[in-house]
């Protein structure tokens, strides 16, 4: 039994992992995959479970699914045990909810690639 708990929690972290580095490398898609999968191995109202949805619902957002976002940051304020995953889906439910400020292209800063400063 061990054991098999013990592989379960090595399968669900490779597919946080995964779904992680699929994030930081812009394959939102993918990394909505993943998550997805991991929740299927572990209970979603543990803390490991809440810290996959919460990047979920990150994934959603980027993903254009903004709705999906939104309703799993409230389901976790909501209903999981654990205090600071509420706080933290509170906190980016507070974000995602707060108006957009509008900036025009002559607002924007532009900053140079450290790499084309630094070739000089």
């Amino acid at each position: 039994m061990a054991k098999e708990q013990a592989e379960r929690r090595a399968t669900t972290k490779l597919m946080f992992d995964l779904g992680q580095k699929a994030y930081e490398k812009g394959i939102y898609g993918r990394s909505v995959e993943y998550f997805e999968a991991a929740l299927t191995i572990i209970p979603r109202l543990s803390l490991f479970g809440g810290e996959i949805q919460i990047w979920l619902a990150m994934a959603y957002d980027a993903n254009n699914r903004h709705a999906d976002c939104i309703d799993l940051y409230k389901q976790l304020e909501d209903k999981h045990p654990s205090i600071s995953i509420q706080r933290q889906a509170a906190d980016l439910h507070y974000i995602m909810e707060s108006p957009k400020i509008k900036v025009n292209q002559e607002e924007m800063l532009t900053m140079p690639s450290i790499g084309t400063a630094y070739d000089k």
